[in-house]
């Protein structure tokens, strides 16, 4: 037995409690520690930090993840298959240099994983008429999308249903 605690620089704590150990060595306790700095989790592949709540039997998982190829993502799915997953995944310049694809909404339903663009306005590429937009890079291109013309004056003829703008 010791007659004081061991000194760190001896390969002790310095410490004769374990709040105070934990103190000495710069140690986070599980619950109600609070941290300063980062925290670095390093490892070859997937380097992840997972939230597992655990009120009411839930198995609901979230968790924030790091990929080798560039890119980081936010997932969260509601059993311990990783199946029904929903993820945003923020891709980096290096991984994918185009910005309509450095977001995408990741996917996987019942083991089957899809990937799906998120529109924004930097976009390079039109939006497509079946996702909100015109599909057009045009002001021209998108009245004729939507299936409106311009004429510069009313046309005695036309296709029913169709607009036709006019100046006046």
């Amino acid at each position: 037995m010791l007659s004081k605690p061991l000194d760190v620089a001896q390969g002790g704590t310095g410490a004769n409690t374990a709040n105070g150990a934990c103190s000495a060595i710069g140690a986070v306790k599980k619950s109600g520690d609070t941290m300063t700095g980062n925290l670095n989790i390093s490892t070859s592949l997937y380097p992840s930090l997972y939230l597992l709540p655990s009120q009411n039997g839930t198995t609901n998982q979230t968790v924030f993840e790091g990929s080798y190829l560039g890119a980081s993502s936010f997932s969260s799915w509601e059993d311990g298959t990783g199946n029904n997953r929903r993820m945003l995944e923020v891709r980096n310049a290096a991984y994918q240099a185009s910005l309509d694809y450095a977001v995408m909404l990741r996917t996987c339903i019942n083991g089957a994983w899809g990937a799906h663009r998120i529109f924004h306005a930097g976009m390079s590429t039109p939006v497509p008429i079946a996702n909100g937009g015109t599909g057009a890079t045009s002001a021209k291109g998108a009245l004729s999308n939507l299936g409106i013309f311009y004429a510069a004056s009313l046309p005695s003829t036309g296709t029913d249903g169709q607009i036709c703008l006019v100046p006046v």
